[in-house]
């Protein structure tokens, strides 16, 4: 029986240990794995590392060196529009006059009183006649016309005490009572009031009220409302607005405000100009008392309408007058022809409009504007045919013409520039259409307050560049524009792309390890005036100092996360409106590369 046991228990202790041995060589195998792993790992990503090095170091221009320089550095504003002709001006002939013939294209050029159009001499003597006619109407009904009148004084049958008077000897009465709203103002029952806090006050409780001057005067709680007391005090000589203390009669503080008419009465007019005024200041007025008198209170709506509508004929019987005279329509001044609206239709393309006058007004005004006796008059000329187009009513579009001094060119600007710009401020344009190296000058004449907000949410706003007009210059042109805003000359700079910048700090490398790939040699610069390609050096680095940067310009991929913010690299116009100018290279040449 022991013996069982025994071989038992040395069965038991070999299989124990044989366990251990599994177990320890178990763990063995996977620390092996585990090692071997780690060190394919690291063997991988250093591999990796230096082969994107390599790649990266490899990529020509990549790595960049460049001396600090002297040289000028600008912010802008810039854009692009289009150039758009200014002062445009129509001209046309008055309706019922035959146009013969046009002499002018699009994008003709014409000298002052060069001639435009020829037209029927005989329908444009018909058209003053019958113009001359309407005239002679119209004074016959101006002079039957009658004026009205409003009073030419004012006054009040409400008696009251003179608060303020706004009106005072030749102003407008309209004008007064748009800017005060009244001519006078009255107070009615004798009181002025100013509202305080109502605290523990009830109606009828007896205050001590502080004049400006330190003078007192009795007062009197008259209502509470919404947590306000309103304190009466004597209208006589209190004046508006004045700023009282009120105080308990045992000389406690309860509050402050400014007098205001607690019953006041409102004087007013309708026109006329003040002649005199009778009243001042804290008078009292009684019945039927005369405040103010008037001059120039006649009035007739319809008087005046017939005023502008001879005024109307006398500019068309002009018209009329300069195209008879100068055997047809001429130009006003020298320009270009920028569009031509006249057509000659065909008989059924037009509306033709017979007007009979066989009034003996109309036959004797022919006669007598051209000198002729009514007997030997043709009164057929009574009788006129008016031919236009159904979309014409009161004139003829014959072409529109511009002067050939300036040009316009409106920029789109966003909303974080607009106020940067401001009228007067010089500005560089191209054209790419005459040539990309020519630059006009120009200045920003115009600068709109009113924004225009895209289905993105982005406001811009509209700024004028106005440039002087040259023969090659044609509306509808694409133009670029440059707006200097701020510059510094002799300044030292370096490219953007060798700024490096933290929340607290602005930093450069001005060394790099071609074998490592690394850059070394961090200093610390204080930075000025930046645009998207230089940046200014104020202090931190010195003229000819070297400093080494990643150029993005030839990375294709960090060119595109940037935006292509170095399209204007190197001077030239700029493509974004937050873009920037290099005036030039500084003396040695642009920066070079590694």
């Amino acid at each position: 029986m022991d013996e069982n046991v025994r071989k038992d228990e040395e069965l038991f202790s070999s299989l124990g240990k044989a366990k251990k041995r599994k177990k320890r060589r178990t763990v063995i195998t996977v620390i092996v794995i585990v090692l071997i792993v780690a060190v394919a790992v690291g063997v991988t990503v250093v591999t990796l590392r230096k082969r994107v090095r390599t790649n990266f170091s490899s990529q020509e221009g990549d790595i960049a060196s460049a001396q600090v320089k002297t040289g000028n550095i600008s912010t802008t504003v810039s854009g692009t529009g289009t150039l758009k002709n200014v002062d445009v001006k129509q001209l046309s002939i008055p309706t019922g006059v035959d146009v013969d013939e046009v002499f002018v294209s699009v994008n003709d050029t014409v000298e002052e009183g060069q001639l435009i159009a020829t037209v029927d001499s005989r329908t444009v003597l018909a058209a003053m006649a019958d113009i001359q006619s309407q005239i002679e109407e119209l004074d016959k009904k101006l002079n039957s016309a009658g004026s009205d009148y409003v009073n030419d004084y004012i006054s009040t049958r409400v008696p009251g005490r003179v608060k303020a008077v706004y009106a005072a000897p030749g102003d407008d009465v309209a004008g007064v009572m748009y800017r005060d709203g009244a001519l006078a103002l009255l107070s009615l029952d004798g009181y002025m009031a100013v509202d305080i806090e109502a605290q523990n006050l009830t109606v009828g409780t007896r205050v001590a009220v502080i004049r400006a001057d330190g003078s007192e005067i009795a007062g009197v709680v008259d209502d509470i409302f919404s947590g306000s007391a309103a304190v009466l005090v004597t209208d006589d000589g209190t004046a508006l607005n004045e700023a009282v203390t009120v105080r308990s009669l045992d000389g406690e503080k309860l509050g402050e405000g400014q007098l205001y008419v607690h019953s006041p009465l409102r004087i007013t007019g309708v026109m006329g100009t003040v002649e005199l005024c009778y009243i001042v200041e804290n008078q009292k007025i009684y019945d039927n008392g005369l405040l103010f008198t008037l001059t120039n209170t006649e009035y007739n709506n319809n008087y005046n309408s017939l005023l502008k509508d001879r005024g109307e004929l006398e500019e068309t019987l002009q018209k009329l007058l300069a195209l008879s005279q100068n055997g047809g329509l001429v130009a006003p001044y020298a320009g270009t022809i920028c569009s031509v609206e006249y057509e000659d239709k065909d008989d059924d393309e037009v509306v033709t409009t017979t007007t009979t006058t066989t009034s003996a007004a109309s036959a004797s005004s022919y006669s007598a504007f051209f000198g002729m006796s009514s007997a030997s008059a043709d009164t057929s000329a009574a009788t006129t045919t008016t031919t236009s187009t159904a979309a014409d009513t009161d004139k003829i579009k014959i072409c529109t013409i511009c002067p050939d001094l300036t040009m316009e060119i409106d920029l789109s600007v966003d909303e974080s520039h607009i106020l940067a710009l401001e009228e007067g401020q010089d500005a560089e344009v191209t054209i790419s259409s005459i040539s990309e190296d020519e630059v006009f000058n120009g200045k920003v004449t115009e600068i709109s307050r009113s924004a225009s907000t895209s289905s993105t949410g982005v406001t811009k706003y509209t700024a004028t560049v106005t440039i002087d007009k040259t023969p090659k210059m044609l509306a509808g042109m694409s133009a670029s524009v440059y707006v200097r805003i701020t510059g510094k000359d002799g300044a030292l700079i370096i490219p953007i792309d060798a700024l490096h910048q933290t929340s607290s700090t602005s930093f450069v490398y001005t060394s790099y390890d071609n074998e490592l790939h690394e850059f070394g040699g961090m200093v610390q610069v204080t930075t000025g005036l930046s645009n998207s390609s230089y940046a200014e050096i104020e202090s931190g680095l010195k003229e000819g100092d070297t400093v080494w940067y990643v150029d993005n310009s030839n990375n294709i991929f960090a060119y595109m996360m940037s935006g292509g913010r170095h399209s204007d690299r190197g001077g030239g116009m700029p493509s974004e409106n937050h873009g920037g100018n290099f005036s030039g290279p500084p003396s040695g040449g642009m920066p070079g590369r590694g």
